[in-house]
């Protein structure tokens, strides 16, 4: 993962920070601040600030679980499989998936009952220690 740090403009001292994750084809970046995350449909060659083809959420709700919400654009596997490898390494074992209506979460189990119902439940220990789901 390459962290990078960029001044504010306008605003001495402020920083803001990036991190990069990418499989060697697609990328995400992440802003631990704010929780956003973009994904890109490729790997940057640069520090800037790459277009994005999705945007959205990762809220943490404890120290092991992780609501992962708003997103809007063009969010593929290879992204969420990153978005899986980013949260396994800040120590996350389960995330709760908002997916709109008719869109499923291969990874995930869909929750039918209580406070979370049409939510999605992802075991991310379980998909990291999964066969093929963690790798294709």
């Amino acid at each position: 993962m390459q962290t990078y740090a960029r001044r504010l403009p306008g605003r001495p001292g402020a920083l803001t920070v990036r991190q990069l994750l990418d499989d060697g084809q697609v990328a995400i970046t992440f802003e631990p601040r704010g929780g956003t995350v973009r994904a890109l449909d490729s790997v940057p060659d640069t520090d800037d600030h790459p277009p994005y083809i999705a945007v959205g959420e990762i809220t943490p709700l404890s120290d092991d679980i992780v609501k992962i919400h708003a997103f809007a654009g063009q969010l593929h596997r290879r992204h969420m499989r990153l978005i899986v490898r980013l949260l396994l390494e800040q120590g996350f074992r389960v995330a709760y998936v908002d997916r709109a209506a008719g869109h499923a979460l291969p990874m995930a189990e869909r929750i039918e009952t209580g406070d979370w119902v049409g939510w999605w439940r992802l075991d991310l220990v379980r998909v990291r220690l999964g066969s093929h789901s963690a790798r294709t």
